[in-house]
């Protein structure tokens, strides 16, 4: 909105009425623009003032990542692109914001699930569409423990997955990469070598994640 005063009557330009207090609708591009108020007094006398209003552009919505899951397990999504605040919500449609932030983890899920995401800019304004990630639940069983003696040769690309923990023994030879994903621990025993040359990772976060 804008204000004028100190007159009796007021006349707005681009047909924004009459009174002391004009409004403009920011939801309409073409109105960001120069706006010119006739001011008169009450003897008569007019005056003219000028306003500019500069509508900013909404900010691009979220590109957010999708995963796969183990039954049971939180999910981790990540937004980008978001020149502001990532909001997370349950569906496309709801005001009713899950969390904030460039990552959101879910809760334990058991089924199939999209989660949402739109940007909010430092001037409060929201991207006019949301983006989505999708969480699938992986239909491949998970074990609780998972031992390993084996000796993994190049160029094997591997990831071994428990919904407890990955015991191993086993040694990695060079120019393999191999991951071990235990949903509390990994354990390394006498025996396991990974050699030079070799990428080997360990990772805490149970089946199904990325």
């Amino acid at each position: 909105t804008r204000t004028a005063s100190g007159g009796v009557s007021y006349v707005w330009s681009s047909g924004l009425g009459n009174s002391a207090l004009a409004t403009i609708d920011l939801s309409n591009h073409s109105q960001s623009g120069i706006y010119t108020v006739t001011v008169t007094a009450i003897n008569g006398c007019t005056a003219t003032a000028t306003t500019e209003v500069t509508l900013e552009p909404l900010p691009n919505a979220p590109t957010v990542s999708s995963t796969t899951i183990g039954s049971g397990n939180p999910a981790v999504l990540n937004a980008s692109g978001c020149v502001g605040t990532v909001r997370w919500y349950a569906n496309a449609t709801t005001t009713t914001i899950l969390a904030t932030g460039n990552q959101f983890t879910s809760p334990p899920l058991t089924a199939n699930t999209t989660y949402f995401a739109d940007c909010l800019s430092a001037s409060n304004c929201a991207s006019a569409n949301r983006g989505s990630g999708n969480v699938t639940i992986s239909s491949t069983p998970c074990p609780s423990n998972q031992t390993l003696t084996i000796t993994e040769n190049a160029p094997t690309n591997t990831k071994y997955e428990a919904s407890e923990k990955v015991i191993s023994t086993s040694k990695i030879m060079s120019g393999a990469t191999i991951i071990y994903d235990g949903g509390k621990a990994v354990e390394l025993n006498a025996g396991f070598e990974a050699k030079s040359g070799a990428v080997f990772k360990v990772q805490i976060d149970g089946c199904g994640n990325n």
